[in-house]
């Protein structure tokens, strides 16, 4: 029976850390269905004691809600800036690919809104209190058995900038200067301080300094531009094609797989690394004993960084 080699893959979003375990990966069925047409709702568990949870459009997670003050803190780590010409066209209806975002106002003193799912319209949140009331006004009752197969995580106290759509959009939420996807080499000092990011971290623990190279990085720049331009959602898909053209062109015998994900960071490789080195799928990865690397980042037209780097041995 031939040798079939190892790959493992990871996944990073912002300060949400998903490890995936080997490939290739399962995922339940019923469970992801159930979250994909859920995302960007709040759920009553019914059968409790009405708690409240919110179901995170990326991860396709829940998360609870117990308090006021958890409300008011989501909105504000899961709010995403847009512009006042932004605003203006947004007000009779957003863009589907908002539906149960929260958006807030940069230039106006951040006051903040959520994007109901079914009308789109912009539902203003005030205060703490405020917020609650209406995230329980547009909740939808939901069993226990229901409920149980949507994976839960927690509010973290670290927020992640910014949440990204899954679906491409042509009315995209505060375009930079230019809407086009940036040319790879734009991206080549922060591929470059990814690596060596990576490359001092294995240093500080003794292991070998990993090499870089440019075949490398030319895949997993092209898997980082189709997640900047939602051709592909947020993750690994195609990985194993990755993996085929790159065992085809070099003599490798596994490859691994960080993503990253993240916005309005002052050095978004650093944002990048040092989610990856708090989660232990992706610090696996970064001091896994590979020899060859190769690092790819994009911008999409919203702004959003993507980054992936591969590992080779």
């Amino acid at each position: 029976m031939p040798f079939k080699p190892k790959i493992l893959k990871c996944l990073s979003l912002a300060v949400f850390f998903i490890a995936l375990p080997l490939w290739p990966a399962k995922t339940p069925v019923q469970g992801a269905s159930l979250g994909e047409r859920l995302a960007g709702r709040f759920l009553i568990q019914v059968e409790a004691k009405g708690e409240c949870y919110y179901v995170d459009p990326i991860t396709r997670h829940r998360i609870y809600l117990g308090r006021p003050d958890d409300a008011f803190r989501l909105m504000r780590q899961y709010s995403l800036g847009i512009s006042e010409a932004d605003y203006t066209r947004f007000i009779g209806q957003a863009p589907r690919r908002l539906a149960g975002r929260f958006i807030l106002r940069a230039q106006a003193k951040g006051q903040a809104y959520y994007v109901e799912p079914v009308s789109r319209r912009l539902v203003y949140l005030g205060l703490p209190d405020d917020a609650f009331q209406i995230m329980r006004q547009y909740g939808l009752g939901i069993t226990n058995l229901d409920l149980f197969q949507i994976p839960l995580i927690e509010l973290t106290a670290n927020p992640p900038a910014s949440i990204s759509s899954r679906q491409p959009d042509k009315d995209p939420v505060a375009p930079s200067e230019n809407p086009a996807l940036s040319k790879p080499a734009d991206f080549s000092s922060l591929e470059k301080a990814v690596v060596d990011l990576v490359n001092s971290y294995r240093a500080s623990q003794n292991l070998s300094i990993l090499t870089p190279n440019e075949r490398i990085a030319e895949v997993a720049r092209a898997h980082s531009q189709d997640m900047a331009a939602g051709r592909v959602s947020l993750g690994h898909d195609g990985f194993e094609e990755r993996y085929q053209v790159l065992s085809g062109a070099l003599s490798i015998s596994g490859l691994a797989e960080n993503v990253a994900y993240n916005f309005g960071y002052s050095d978004p490789a650093e944002n990048a690394v040092a989610g990856w080195l708090k989660s232990s799928g992706h610090y696996k990865n970064i001091i896994g004993s590979y020899r060859l690397t190769g690092v790819g980042a994009a911008k999409s037209p919203g702004g959003e960084y993507y980054f992936t780097q591969l590992f080779a041995r």
